[in-house]
């Protein structure tokens, strides 16, 4: 406690915050394997509109293009969060229900990234949507789309 009293109030005020907010999504990358009851009804619109077209035998496009986008965009330097949102639209468009429910959980630590840009935590939001991005194409790896 000795600590915490040296420190002003208005950078506790900053600092307690953000480290709630990583903690949050620290807990939420921990179970992205199961998806949450809640994220489920979002997610599913996407996948049964998918679904309910014939699937051509292999992987199709919109797995194909967001698992090659965020390969991409892992690559890239630079800004990439847009490539990145991108990625995990296509995803959730796609009738791989693996590649749907992690591109709902890839989408959505983009866009927690994005909305920290120019914020005091935008450095470590982008290095959560970069986390994100790897554990999305460890879900493309395990579907036969990245090798």
């Amino acid at each position: 406690m000795r600590l915490f009293a040296t420190v002003p109030a208005m950078t506790r005020t900053r600092i307690l915050p953000a480290a709630a907010v990583l903690v949050a999504l620290a807990l939420a990358g921990c179970s992205n394997d199961s998806p949450e009851p809640a994220a489920a009804p979002t997610s599913s619109p996407p996948a049964t509109a998918a679904a309910a077209s014939p699937a051509a035998s292999g992987p199709d496009v919109y797995a194909v293009k967001a698992c090659k986008r965020v390969a991409d965009a892992l690559d890239a330097d630079g800004d990439t969060l847009d490539e990145m949102a991108a990625a995990a639209y296509e995803a959730q468009q796609s009738s791989e229900q693996k590649l749907v429910r992690a591109g709902a959980a890839f989408g959505e630590r983009v866009k927690l990234a994005e909305a920290a840009q120019g914020a005091g935590d935008e450095a470590v939001m982008e290095a959560n949507a970069a986390a994100a991005a790897l554990t999305f194409t460890g879900v493309c790896a395990e579907v036969g789309l990245v090798n």
